[in-house]
């Protein structure tokens, strides 16, 4: 994020929460699917990047360093299935994908 004398610092996260809204459309539903099985991630929400990146990007001393930003826990996607449930007050359930077919269905939505 922040050039140094040639290098990089890098933020690294695993999920951003927002992209949760790719599924919106299966969510209204009641399910989405992931080819992640019972694998945790850290979701952050992107409005929790701003600080750190605008230190990246404003201090010296972050060359080759990276930075690994997480949410409070990792969390299933059962367990985020679970929370979406609590919050719309309507039934929504996970589904484990094949990847090839996860691919599939973001032909179009995401770079490859």
């Amino acid at each position: 994020m922040r050039w140094v004398g040639g290098a990089l610092g890098v933020l690294r996260l695993n999920l951003y929460l927002q992209a949760l809204r790719g599924f919106a459309g299966t969510i209204a539903q009641g399910w989405f699917a992931a080819p992640i099985g019972d694998d945790a991630v850290s979701a952050i929400d992107t409005r929790d990047i701003a600080e750190p990146a605008a230190a990246v990007l404003t201090t010296t001393g972050d060359a080759g360093r990276t930075y690994t930003l997480t949410g409070p826990r990792a969390v299933t996607h059962a367990q985020i299935a679970d929370v979406l449930s609590a919050a719309t007050g309507r039934s929504i359930t996970f589904r484990d994908a094949p990847a090839d077919q996860f691919t599939a269905a973001l032909t179009g939505i995401l770079p490859p």
